[in-house]
């Protein structure tokens, strides 16, 4: 008989992990997918119904941590943000016009 000395993965782990890989799967597929199919007035409203049904799904399967599974599937959204304003084109100084 041999023991495996192997740690299992916590459930709250898991189910954090699996949350924030669902909202940045949603974050890279959604918008260059919606933009071809959609109206600009429609583009937002359908851009979050699926992260807040993903967000009720995992919150189902895993309800002792709830609300916190869907700030992890919009957790994404931060970080992305913030890379795109600081990689943007404009230069960050006052523009000088002659």
């Amino acid at each position: 008989m041999v023991l495996s000395n192997r740690k299992k993965v916590p459930r709250q782990l898991t189910a954090i992990g699996i949350s924030l890989l669902a909202g940045t799967v949603l974050f890279f597929i959604l918008p260059s997918t919606l933009n071809s199919l959609l109206d600009s007035r429609w583009y937002l409203p359908w851009l979050i119904v699926p992260y807040a049904v993903t967000a009720l799904v995992v919150g189902g399967i895993w309800p002792d941590l709830g609300w916190r599974l869907g700030l992890a599937v919009f957790a994404v959204w931060g970080p992305m943000l913030q890379l795109m304003f600081f990689f943007q084109r404009r230069s960050a100084g006052p523009r000088l016009e002659r």
